[in-house]
């Protein structure tokens, strides 16, 4: 029974599974396989036509040559652009100078300052004239009013009157004393500051107004905060509130009583046309520096005011020298006073033309003042003489050489 099971087991998965049933102990047979329907015959692919035969690319005739290019003639060379010269401000104007004008000024040398500070009368050497004491300055006014050119001139305040009136497009303000030309520096800063005359009367005699100016970016930009200007304005400052109200009293215009004229000085200061510089009339430097740089700028002086500085010694050789050395325009001036106390409590007023002058100071009896000039008579306390000296030198001869 057991194979019996057995075999019908082998057969009924036999017969489920369609295989072998050989390891069962018995085998059947497969059913045959149907035949397969053969594949049916391809056609063969039609046969490609050959490509028809490309005709060759015809010949390309040769380019033509080409004919060399002309040679280009050299350009010309281009002859160099001429300099052109730089247009300075004309030194006859009052235009603000150029870099190389200002230079030529800033490079004045000043004199050594004197070891005595002299003065007609014995009673004032040593002292500093911080304000002119010749009353009538108006005694020039019709002489050099509107001349231009240079001015040249010694003192203080002086000087701002002088140029008022002549208007010149340069002005030196010199002195010997060191003290003076600080004086200068402060009258120039201040006017440079303010804006009218009223202005410059209020701060000079105001300790604590001048003192803040002083040490303002201004003043320091301008070298005042120092002890030697502080002590100067601080002796001075009561001489310098008299001269500016005397000026304001005058009877001619002055910067301190006439709008126009305080424009024209600040101008002048403003432009770095108005200088100070220390020199000695018998110094060794500061004059001849002045007349090297004036004929550099092609400048001549108009006026040189002496006030009464030659009544101080005779003429030496280093005064002649500076003096002559100068260059005058033609129309030239001398402006000088001469001490007249106590016949008039003034001084008598004279002009000499340059030419006249420099010609006695080459003559031998060119020997002082006195020599070369003849004093006006003071007919009475309120004669205030003004003269002009032309008389030239008499002719030289051989005693007059000896």
């Amino acid at each position: 029974m057991g194979w019996r099971k057995s075999g019908m087991v082998c057969g009924i998965l036999a017969w489920i599974m369609g295989i072998n049933m050989g390891a069962c102990g018995r085998t059947q047979e497969a059913a045959p396989a149907p035949e397969v329907a053969p594949a049916p015959e391809v056609a063969p692919a039609p046969e490609v036509a050959p490509a028809p035969e490309v005709a060759p690319a015809p010949e390309v005739a040769p380019a033509p040559e080409v004919a060399p290019a002309p040679e280009v003639a050299p350009a010309p060379e281009v002859a160099p652009a001429p300099e052109v010269a730089i247009q300075e401000p004309d030194i006859r104007s009052w235009d603000a100078l150029s870099s190389r004008q200002q230079k030529i000024l800033d490079d004045i040398e000043s004199d050594l300052p004197p070891e005595v500070l002299n003065a007609v009368r014995p009673e004032n050497e040593g002292q500093h004239f911080y304000r002119s004491d010749e009353k009538h300055p108006e005694m020039f006014y019709d002489t050099i009013a509107n001349l231009g050119g240079t001015y040249i001139g010694v003192g203080t305040d002086q000087g701002y009157v002088y140029a008022g009136w002549q208007k010149p497009t340069l002005a030196f303000l010199i002195d010997y004393d060191p003290v003076i030309v600080v004086v200068h520096r402060i009258y120039m800063f201040l006017i440079s500051q303010c804006e009218d005359a009223s202005c410059v009367l209020k701060n000079v005699g105001d300790r604590e107004a001048m003192r803040a100016l002083f040490r303002s970016d201004a003043g320091r930009a301008a070298g005042l905060d120092d002890d030697q200007t502080w002590e100067t304005y601080r002796d001075a400052r009561h001489r310098m509130v008299l001269a500016l109200g005397m000026l304001k009293r005058m009877d001619k215009p002055t910067m301190m009583n006439d709008p126009e004229t305080y424009r024209f000085i600040k101008t002048l200061i403003a432009s770095g046309r108005m200088r100070t510089y220390q020199a000695n009339l018998l110094g060794d430097t500061a004059f001849k520096s002045m007349a090297d740089a004036l004929r550099a700028l092609d400048a001549r002086v108009t006026t040189l005011y002496l006030s009464n500085a030659e009544q101080y010694w005779g003429y030496t050789e280093k005064f002649k020298q500076n003096m002559t050395g100068l260059p005058y325009d033609e129309k030239g001036l001398i402006m000088r006073t001469s001490a007249s106390y106590p016949s008039n409590n003034d001084y008598r007023y004279s002009v000499q033309p340059a030419e006249v002058f420099c010609a006695w100071l080459r003559h031998p009896e060119g020997r002082n003042v006195r020599s070369i000039t003849r004093r006006a008579r003071i007919e009475s306390p309120e004669h205030i003489p003004f003269s002009v000296d032309s008389r030239m030198p008499p002719a030289e001869t051989d005693n007059s050489r000896k």
